[in-house]
């Protein structure tokens, strides 16, 4: 947790000096965008030292030796494949979510006249900042709900499994339901705030509540991809991180050359969303169902000592 708000805070720091008051070579003051990148990238870097530190210090408790002797003696080959077959769903779907942008670009300056390119790629910008708004509130609870479940996975615990997919799914919910309503309600003024051309305040805000109008659908196959990778299914996790990214590229071939147009690239999230939930909502609701029925043949008095336990910690 501190190594990511202290990432943040970091950032935070140096982008107003390096933005804005550090010597730039030209006789005036501030880097720019330069400068919020070189804050960015000394942000990380400085967490990234004090990581390796904490880890090979003996803060940690699970001390990691660095030397090579130790390094090459004690390699575990199938674990560190096997980490990596768990880790692949998740690094498909975080990459597919960062280069969808890259490819709607791609299909706007291939399919649309020089003039109008850079507009509807503002437009894209604006979506996809919005989309990384909304969504971190959901991944942080993602993020959380991962050790929580692995845990209990191991303890055998299917009554807290139940609880936290139960309270992890409404509350992720709740935030995508507010943050959309926000958006299908105020997208006009929310464009406003990115732009004052008036194309792209024609187009900006339709294809911004059309673009996150299924955005609420998110949770269901980003819990499941988090169980699936603490219950070790591989496969399963590596399928249900596939198939957001694999369907965004297959429809942004497809779309535009319907009768949509160009216009139909707005539609490519949402449909690709709905296609993941068709396929993550009904295993989501089945582990959810069988940990209930597991849960549910445990005495009461459990439940409460369970609670009571946590309200002690």
């Amino acid at each position: 947790m501190w190594r990511q708000v202290i990432s943040v805070l970091l950032n935070l720091a140096f982008d107003p000096i390096l933005i804005f008051l550090v010597p730039n070579g030209d006789g005036g003051n501030g880097l720019g965008t330069q400068g919020a990148a070189i804050s960015t990238v000394v942000s990380q870097l400085i967490v990234g030292v004090w990581m390796v530190w904490f880890f090979v210090s003996s803060k940690s408790g699970a001390t990691i030796n660095l030397s090579l002797s130790s390094i090459k003696g004690s390699v575990d080959w199938k674990m560190i494949a096997k980490i990596c077959s768990l880790g692949l769903g998740q690094l498909l779907s975080n990459t597919g979510s960062q280069i969808a942008p890259i490819i709607f670009n791609i299909t706007f300056k291939r399919e649309l006249p020089a003039e109008s390119v850079e507009t509807y790629q503002a437009a894209m910008g604006a979506i996809t900042r919005i989309f990384t708004l909304i969504g971190m509130p959901a991944m942080g609870i993602a993020m959380g709900f991962v050790p929580f479940v692995g845990y209990n996975i191991g303890k055998k615990q299917p009554k807290r499994v139940y609880l936290i997919i139960k309270y992890a799914l409404i509350c992720m919910l709740l935030i995508g339901g507010f943050f959309l309503a926000m958006v299908e309600i105020f997208a006009p003024s929310i464009c406003k705030a990115f732009n004052s051309d008036p194309l792209f305040l024609e187009i900006a805000p339709k294809a911004m509540r059309i673009s996150i109008s299924m955005l609420w659908m998110f949770p269901f196959s980003y819990l499941l991809l988090g169980y699936f990778q603490v219950a070790q299914k591989a496969l399963f996790s590596l399928v249900i991180g596939a198939i957001q990214p694999i369907g965004v590229l297959i429809l942004s071939l497809v779309i535009p050359k319907t009768s949509l147009g160009i216009e139909g690239i707005w539609y490519v999230q949402p449909i690709a969303t709905i296609i993941s939930t068709c396929v993550s909502l009904p295993l989501i609701l089945n582990i959810i169902a069988k940990s209930k029925k597991l849960a549910d043949k445990e005495d009461a008095t459990e439940i409460i000592e369970f609670e009571m336990d946590d309200v002690k910690v």
